[in-house]
């Protein structure tokens, strides 16, 4: 059974042994024993503190960052287009927690249909699979993004950059580089709407 640290809680709510034994029924004297190891706290009272300091175990933390997050494909990419061999993505959920700094429910991937990208630094070939984040489905930085026709039936990958003067940059890498512009407002009403940022390519190439 989790203990939970008794003196961690009322230091972070400013409360006395006697305040704390108030709550749970004890007498200081027990609250004491309890932060010394000497006596511990039943399940019956580990529900109290849980409700009414909001308290997640450790236990529970554990469990979730343990989690395996099974990433899904973008809603709007068509079956003829999906890669069975990822059909979902694994990511541990602490991966993408803890060191990505990302929403678990945000991410999706999606497939690369042209070779817009094969000679940008970081390659990004036809057919490879990405996992975007669709929380950043606005222009705000630099990155690549995954974007699609208003219409839902073309796809592409593109670098985007923002100039000093809101000029709105999409580079293509193939032969050569290609580069469009748009001010936010043709971007408003281009016949195209960005998906996500790019986070990572997950197709494995030697």
């Amino acid at each position: 059974m989790y203990q939970i640290d008794l003196k961690k809680i009322r230091f972070e709510n400013n409360l006395s042994q006697e305040k704390l034994g108030n709550i749970l029924g004890y007498t200081k004297q027990h609250i004491g024993r309890i932060e010394k190891g000497v006596a511990r706290l039943s399940e019956e009272k580990i529900d109290i503190l849980k409700e009414k300091f909001n308290i997640e175990l450790q236990s529970n933390i554990e469990e979730k960052q343990n989690k395996i997050v099974n990433i899904p494909y973008w809603a709007g990419i068509p079956e003829h287009l999906r890669d069975k061999d990822f059909d979902n993505v694994p990511i541990p959920q602490k991966v993408i927690v803890n060191k990505w700094k990302l929403d678990p429910e945000k991410l999706f991937i999606v497939p690369v249909l042209d070779d817009g990208m094969s000679k940008y630094w970081y390659k990004i070939f036809k057919e490879d699979v990405l996992i975007i984040d669709t929380s950043e489905n606005y222009v705000n930085s630099f990155g690549v993004y995954f974007a699609t026709s208003k219409n839902n039936t073309r796809f592409w990958v593109r670098e985007v950059d923002i100039l000093a003067n809101e000029i709105i940059e999409f580079h293509r890498y193939s032969e050569e580089k290609i580069i469009k512009t748009y001010t936010r407002a043709e971007l408003e009403e281009a016949d195209f709407k960005i998906i996500g940022k790019v986070i990572k390519n997950i197709s494995f190439r030697l």
